[in-house]
């Protein structure tokens, strides 16, 4: 949201040094980012991070299969979280599938919110006959759950995080376009937009570097919720079978296959991969409430 400095009707910057350091005084929201960082770079480091690669078949045994959690293996390897019925290392397992589905939370949300805010800046901006045909299409998408729509692509599309990724944007953009075109509609009666006009500037360059970066706030804190709610739609598709192949690793598939040694007693397949799914959407959604509370006036104190 940053514009140049030489635009004569450039708006004050709306991110400053002062909304981080409001940001950074809530210890909450501050925690659950610093989670989240710390999680995202594990996942990103995993082959570093992780005790063992838990999807290299030369480094399984099947003898070490549903062993508890700090047993030691058939070669001498201790297992802090135990392993799965394939004898993988369900710590190295859990830090592996973090990262495929962090990938797929960011990578689906930040598409989404591109495709999103272009549709609803040419809405607002157009008006028309064009705003009323891109809005409706954005109702009749928003009139369905976002998991239904995605279950139904899946269903179409078959598994595979490629066209997961394709299900889940087509499942989310929607909701970005709507907040992109309400924001812009306000923000195109103010004077700097006014002034704009007025002073021949073209449309790109309104958009662009005008309208757009002071539609960000409420973009900022959607996306933040979308990323977490996009995590947590990848789990579920995923534990259902519609999602991540199983040749790949997913916390929604860790989570399932361990659903049916619950009641032997076996409860480190399935409870630490739903702990840390439940702390990874946890943490994001901390900081994006509190980033709502301090770009919205109304909630502010």
């Amino acid at each position: 949201m940053t514009l140049g400095a030489t635009d004569p009707v450039a708006p004050p910057p709306v991110v400053t040094r002062s909304l981080w350091r409001r940001f950074t005084a809530n210890p909450v929201a501050l925690a659950g980012l610093v989670v989240f960082i710390l999680l995202a770079l594990m996942a990103v480091f995993a082959p570093y991070v992780a005790p063992q690669d838990p999807y290299d078949l030369a480094n399984l045994s099947l003898l070490d299969n549903l062993l508890p959690p700090g047993s030691t293996g058939m070669n001498g390897q201790s297992f802090w979280l135990g392993t799965d019925p394939q004898g993988r290392d369900m710590l190295s397992a859990m830090i592996y599938g973090m990262r495929t589905s962090i990938f797929i939370g960011l990578t689906s949300a930040v598409i989404a919110l591109m495709i999103g805010a272009t549709v609803g800046l040419v809405a607002a901006f157009a008006g028309g006959w064009l705003d009323a045909v891109l809005m409706r299409l954005v109702e009749l998408v928003l009139a369905f759950p976002t998991i239904l729509i995605a279950l139904v692509l899946m269903s179409i599309f078959g598994s595979g995080i490629d066209k997961l990724l394709i299900a889940m944007i087509m499942a989310q953009w929607a909701g970005f376009a709507r907040v992109t075109r309400s924001a812009a509609l306000v923000e195109m009666e103010r004077e700097y937009m006014t002034a704009a006009r007025a002073m021949g500037f073209g449309r790109m360059r309104i958009l662009v570097l005008h309208l757009f970066p002071n539609c960000l706030p409420p973009l900022m804190v959607l996306g933040l919720i979308q990323i977490a709610d996009a995590i947590a739609l990848e789990a579920t598709l995923s534990f259902l079978g519609l999602g991540v192949p199983v040749t790949e690793p997913s916390l929604g598939l860790l989570i399932a296959s361990g659903f049916d040694y619950i009641l032997t007693q076996r409860y480190w397949i399935t409870i630490f991969p739903g702990i840390l799914l439940l702390i990874l959407v946890m943490s994001v959604n901390l900081a994006g409430d509190h980033l709502r509370n301090l770009l919205n006036p109304r909630l502010q104190k």
